[in-house]
């Protein structure tokens, strides 16, 4: 029941333009549930919403990282991957993220496979 609440919450927060609330929220879960896979995506979903990259990408970077119950429709594990590496490139070039610097990070940056459940091929 409690992570139901806590998933409903972040995802009403979010919605809402209200990340740092959400942020608020995921800081009070506790340490049981943060190990969930639904949990620890929506962690690097807020992280990367309030600034935090790094937080946001040490969480894709672990291998054993799986969301089990990504629904159809929703920010997908590739989306939320390649956001995190559009927003790293643009700080790196001093420079607001923009559509080329998305789709420069889409072709130029390999996905990690444990993040990768794409229903076509990227190039299509």
């Amino acid at each position: 029941a409690l992570r139901a609440m806590v998933i409903e919450a972040v995802a009403t927060l979010r919605a809402a333009g209200r990340s740092r609330e959400a942020h608020t929220v995921l800081g009070g879960v506790p340490a049981n549930l943060r190990a969930d896979g639904r949990i620890r995506f929506l962690t690097a979903a807020v992280s990367l919403d309030v600034g935090e990259t790094d937080s946001c990408a040490a969480i894709l970077a672990d291998p054993t990282f799986e969301v089990a119950d990504l629904r159809e429709g929703e920010e997908s594990l590739d989306e939320l991957f390649f956001r995190a590496a559009a927003i790293r490139a643009a700080a790196d070039r001093g420079v607001a993220v923009d559509a080329e610097i998305l789709a420069q990070v889409r072709r130029e940056v390999t996905l990690p496979g444990h993040l990768d459940f794409r229903m076509k091929p990227a190039d299509a």
